[in-house]
């Protein structure tokens, strides 16, 4: 037993015994089961359900012993929905998700990372519908998996189907088309059940004033506060009669979030998480604060800077995105959507229009006509004089209007 664990184990009682109002009638019986757990090291779900009996009628409680758990053991995510506790959990043969009933306290399990990539590299057409199939109660559970699964192929580990060894370094081809399935499931149940992966979600997060610090045309930008650090919380500017989000702004909300998250360049603003909570009705973007503002606004401020490295950074940025698979057009490329760094490095921000390209080649009925006109190319203003479109070549043509805009 870790000196850390026992620690934690006191700290947490303690806290619990300054929250509850119920004195001994609680907090003996549930100094026990921490004891026990602490101590033999059972396993952690049947903890978890003999403690929601304990604590049924406190759901304040059951949610600092949630965070306690997750702090002191292998489960990575813990959340109630309706009668039921699901359960992500990380062992040494993957990820797994569990349910507790909390009417007769029966575990099951539901899915796991091996039954996962077996059904996805499996011959079956659109897997991703046989996921569909399963229920709602699971679906940000398994959504997880998947993006943990687009999290390891990145550096291409060995990973197990349950019946086979996969070696993704000698299989770039084959990660590829794997990684292409990953995505395309998760952006399938986000866009039928609008929502996002546990994981995404970030509850720590403090707004920082009263006032919105900028705007947009779509989102409004406050500061925010997470881990001591400052923060940029992009707040989706939402008009609804009902109090109500229409599915629509939640299914764009939740496709840009997933396209942003698989993102990982120096020159592409990192993506931190979502929170639905801190704005409600409406939905926030945080990522890190860019006190240099974009690269517009700076410039009118410094206009001494050379401008050419920051050009190269930006073109290095979209080569990224055109380079993954499936490639991703950014769709909004402009002076305003470029972030200057606090090092001075250059990033492309904002993928509200982003979109994952399936096909080398687009026709008019699929092409996405929102964005800033002054960017946009001969195609996509006038489809009608071309038969197919390249897709790139929307953004590549942003990107010679956006040379002209910062360098003159």
């Amino acid at each position: 037993m870790s000196r850390h664990l026992l620690e934690s184990s006191m700290k947490f009682l303690s806290k619990m015994n300054t929250l509850c109002s119920q004195g001994s009638d609680i907090i003996a019986p549930l100094s026990e089961m921490v004891y026990h757990w602490v101590l033999t090291r059972s396993h952690h779900i049947h903890f978890i359900r003999h403690s929601e009996r304990l604590l049924e009628y406190c759901p304040h409680l059951m949610q600092h012993l949630i965070t306690f758990i997750q702090d002191c053991s292998s489960i990575r995510s813990i959340s109630v929905q309706g009668n039921s506790i699901f359960i992500f959990a990380s062992t040494i043969s993957g990820n797994q998700i569990w349910s507790i009933s909390k009417t007769d306290s029966s575990l099951d399990f539901i899915y796991d990372t091996a039954q996962l990539r077996a059904l996805l590299l499996s011959e079956v057409a659109d897997p991703w519908k046989w996921l569909w199939e399963l229920g709602v109660d699971w679906v940000e559970h398994v959504m997880d998996l998947l993006q943990e699964e687009l999290n390891a192929t990145r550096q291409l580990p060995r990973l197990s189907t349950g019946y086979q060894i996969i070696d993704f370094r000698r299989e770039e081809n084959f990660t590829s088309q794997y990684r292409r399935k990953c995505l395309k499931a998760l952006r399938y149940l986000a866009k039928t059940f609008c929502v996002l992966p546990n994981s995404f979600s970030v509850d720590d997060v403090i707004r920082i004033g009263t006032h919105a610090v900028s705007g947009g045309g779509f989102a409004d930008i406050w500061l925010g506060r997470l881990n001591n650090m400052n923060v940029c919380l992009k707040v989706l500017r939402i008009f609804t009669s009902n109090g109500k989000v229409s599915q629509q702004v939640l299914k764009e909300f939740c496709e840009e979030a997933l396209v942003w998250k698989q993102l990982d360049h120096p020159n592409v603003l990192p993506f931190i998480g979502v929170n639905e909570i801190l704005f409600s009705p409406s939905y926030c973007f945080i990522s890190p604060w860019m006190k240099n503002g974009n690269i517009m606004t700076y410039l009118e401020n410094h206009p001494e800077q050379n401008r050419f490295p920051w050009i190269s950074q930006v073109a290095n940025g979209l080569q990224y995105l055109h380079g993954l698979d499936p490639p991703i057009i950014h769709g909004d490329i402009r002076g305003a959507n470029i972030l200057v760094m606090d090092d001075f490095n250059c990033c492309l921000a904002d993928f509200g229009l982003a979109l994952v390209t399936e096909s080398p080649s687009l026709h008019e009925k699929s092409l996405n006509l929102r964005g800033s006109v002054r960017w946009m190319s001969p195609e996509i203003l006038d489809p009608k004089l071309f038969h197919l479109i390249q897709p790139k070549s929307r953004d590549i043509y942003a990107f010679g209007c956006t040379v002209v805009e910062v360098v003159c």
